[in-house]
This record gives C-alpha cells, sequence and structure tokens, in this order.
C-alpha cells in the first residue's frame, strides 16, 4: 500500500497519530508493521508534514492563496516574499504541500 492509499483509507488524523506516535517512541517501525503489515511510516510523515503546511495555510484554498501571494512577491522584486518569509524557498515547499495533500484528496473521492 502506498502511503497516500493509506492516508485516503485511514485518514489524516490516524497518519498524524502514527506518525507522532513514532517520533515520541511510544511505536516502532516494527509495531506498525505488526498492526498494518506494511512499512512505510516515514513516507506517510512526508504526507503528514506537507498536510500541517497546508493545515496552517488554512487548507487547501488558503495554501493556493499563499503561493500566489508568495509568487506575486517574487515577480515584484520582493525575495524576502510577505512577513519576513522567504518566498524563493517557500514556493517549492508548499507547491509539494499542496500537490501531496491534494493526491490523497482525489483518492477518497474514488474510495
Amino acid at each position: 500500500m502506498k502511503p497516500s492509499e493509506f492516508i485516503a483509507k485511514f485518514g489524516w488524523d490516524l497518519a498524524q497519530r502514527d506518525v507522532t506516535c513514532l517520533e515520541t517512541g511510544f511505536i516502532t517501525k516494527a509495531d506498525f508493521l505488526e498492526h498494518y503489515g506494511f512499512e512505510i511510516l516515514d513516507e506517510i510523515k512526508i504526507y503528514v508534514d506537507a498536510w500541517e503546511l497546508v493545515q496552517k495555510n488554512q487548507g487547501l484554498n488558503g495554501s493556493r492563496n499563499t503561493l500566489k501571494l508568495l509568487q506575486s512577491s517574487i515577480d515584484i522584486g520582493l525575495h524576502h516574499g510577505i512577513e519576513g518569509i522567504d518566498a524563493e524557498i517557500e514556493i517549492p515547499k508548499l507547491k509539494q504541500a499542496i500537490a501531496l495533500v491534494e493526491e490523497v484528496e482525489s483518492l477518497k473521492e474514488v474510495c
């Protein structure tokens, strides 16, 4: 099972909980493997980090708007972006995060 399929099936909250439990030592990768039958926690963490970034920007629509704002700041020569954020660094991160969250959400629609 791919990380995106896991999250589409079990939800963002469970994925976030499992990643947090791994980071705090409450569970191990072996525990995850034993419970689910596969080990993709490292990959799930990438998706959870993306989801958290998107949530920080008020969801997908907010993230898209933030992306446009950051791009506009570069277009007018403000490479530091908004509120001291380095737009040239944040734009690729936000684009990737949006793509990963959209991937999961599209799979939810199919399920």
